[in-house]
């Protein structure tokens, strides 16, 4: 499951693998990857900001959002409850009453408990190290780089002669088949495809929008 994550501290934005979510709605929270100049490591992120109570935003949207068909599906049964063979082992600040993820990291209970407690797992040479999927889909460019910026702006000639044929933006809001509302924009695509004098008609995939685009 890929998801694009916003890092307050550093005030950036990262694509990563969800290897388990914890809890729903204002305790959820997700184990990813998270880049570092010190070297990548596996922590749980919140996945609201709770910085404004009362218009929380998301910080994980997500990109592929299927889940792994081996992930196990585990809950407590009541938000106030901690999953049983936890509750004496995490801080008393720690909500854990719902896990969904891979069984390998729930059953090595000494690594959930430190991921639990705020903790982080550098990649390298962790049992996380040789489980991250590539997600990169073979004939797409991934614009990640000034470089990527560069060979993009000169395949298309900077857009000249361009006009933009089409636009779609996918939120991720729904409602259910029993007819509940599922109101978080958890996905917020954008594909918008471009025809153009100067090359082959263009494809591209703006993942995980914060803003909306106003064309004139």
């Amino acid at each position: 499951m890929r998801v694009r994550a916003y890092d307050s501290h550093t005030n950036t934005y990262f694509n990563s693998e969800v290897f388990a979510k914890i809890n729903i709605g204002w305790y959820e929270k997700q184990l990813l990857l998270v880049p570092s100049d010190n070297g990548a490591h596996i922590k749980f992120i919140d996945y609201l900001d709770k910085s404004n109570p009362n218009a929380p935003n998301v910080l994980i949207n997500t990109i592929t959002p299927d889940a792994p068909s081996e992930w196990i599906y585990q809950r407590s049964g009541s938000v106030d409850k901690k999953l049983a063979d936890f509750a004496e082992l995490l801080d008393d600040d720690i909500r854990f009453f719902e896990y969904v993820g891979y069984p390998w990291i729930f059953d090595d209970k000494p690594l959930i408990i430190k991921l639990l407690n705020n903790g982080a797992v550098p990649l390298e040479d962790s049992i996380f190290e040789n489980r991250v999927p590539d997600y990169k889909i073979n004939g797409w460019n991934y614009i990640e780089t000034m470089e990527d910026v560069n060979f993009l702006l000169s395949q298309t000639y900077s857009f000249h002669d361009s006009v933009l044929k089409e636009m779609k933006y996918v939120s991720g809001a729904y409602v259910d088949c029993d007819n509940n509302m599922r109101p978080t924009n958890s996905v917020s695509q954008i594909t918008m495809r471009i025809d153009s004098q100067q090359c082959r008609a263009i494809e591209m995939i703006f993942e995980g929008v914060t803003a909306p685009i106003f064309l004139k």
